[in-house]
Parts: C-alpha cells; structure tokens; sequence
C-alpha cells in the first residue's frame, strides 16, 4: 500500500471508532437503574437496563 492508502485506512479506523463513542454516549442516557418498575401494570424489583451496543 502507498502512505494516502494507509493514512485513508487510519482515518476510517478512528472515525468508526468516534462513531462507536458518541452512539454509546447517546444511548447511555436511556440506562435505566431502578428499585422498580412497573410493566404491563405488574411491579418488577431491582432492575438495570443497559441499552449499550455490544
């Protein structure tokens, strides 16, 4: 590979990485923790919901 190749490989790389950062910041504020919640009017106890990718 030539170094524009390289340098286009290394700049996807961190971009993506950027990507993962910022989507896992946003989706981090729907985390839930709770003694507990109520679901289909039916209490559930000690709950932790953690909508992050994987």
């Amino acid at each position: 590979m030539n170094d524009f190749e390289d340098y286009e490989q290394e700049l996807h790389k961190l971009v993506m990485l950027l990507e993962c950062e910022l989507v896992q910041e946003k989706l981090s504020r729907y985390d839930v923790a709770a003694e507990e919640i109520t679901v289909e009017k039916k209490p559930i106890e000690k709950v932790v919901v953690l909508l992050r990718p994987t």
